[in-house]
């Protein structure tokens, strides 16, 4: 039976946020719902700042398959996301 898990995490403009991921999920959506955009990287945080892998614009979505000891990488565009605008992590096995 598929298994699915959700966590919410608030990303800064400050520093790049690691995505905690559970050790059984390969799939998984990343959810922008907050109201600027934020930038997301596979692998390594400094790619997250430098080369700003991919832009999740506010109400939009990216779905990805990858092992789940990838690292996923985090930073806010403009602002600060809050409690309520947060970036939604959705996990499937």
């Amino acid at each position: 039976m598929a298994k699915h898990q959700t966590q919410e995490f608030l990303v800064t403009t400050a520093a790049p946020l690691q995505l905690t991921r559970n050790s059984e999920t390969g799939a998984c959506e990343i959810y922008n719902h907050g109201p600027n955009p934020i930038w997301v990287a596979v692998g390594q945080s400094v790619d997250c700042v430098k080369n700003k892998c991919r832009k999740i614009a506010p109400e939009s979505t990216w779905q990805l398959s990858t092992h789940f000891n990838v690292a996923l990488w985090a930073i806010a565009d403009t602002a600060d996301q809050t409690t309520g605008l947060a970036t939604i992590l959705s996990e499937f096995s």
